[in-house]
């Protein structure tokens, strides 16, 4: 499975060539850079909440514009949270 970054690679070789002034991994850091005028980010939809006033947050489409995500975790430990987690998700 690629890194999240290798995605966001893979969605920009469309629209070749990007010209790329930042690059930042931490959310709120792009959000910031994007609310200041420096630019547009790739983020995951997720961010919704802490996307400042004056930044749109559009929902991509097409090829490698989504990501498949699992679940991990130690059967060996006990945790009620993660159980009712998983019942809930459906997982188990």
């Amino acid at each position: 499975m690629p890194r999240p970054e290798c995605q966001v690679d893979n969605f920009l070789l469309r629209f070749q060539p990007v010209e790329f002034i930042q690059e930042a991994r931490d959310l709120h850091t792009l959000v910031a850079l994007v609310a200041a005028g420096i630019g547009c980010a790739i983020v995951p939809a997720s961010i919704s909440n802490i996307v400042s006033k004056g930044v749109v947050l559009v929902t991509l489409s097409g090829k490698y514009s989504a990501w498949d995500v699992g679940i991990a975790w130690n059967p060996a430990i006990d945790d009620p949270a993660r159980d009712r987690f998983l019942a809930v998700s459906g997982v188990v």
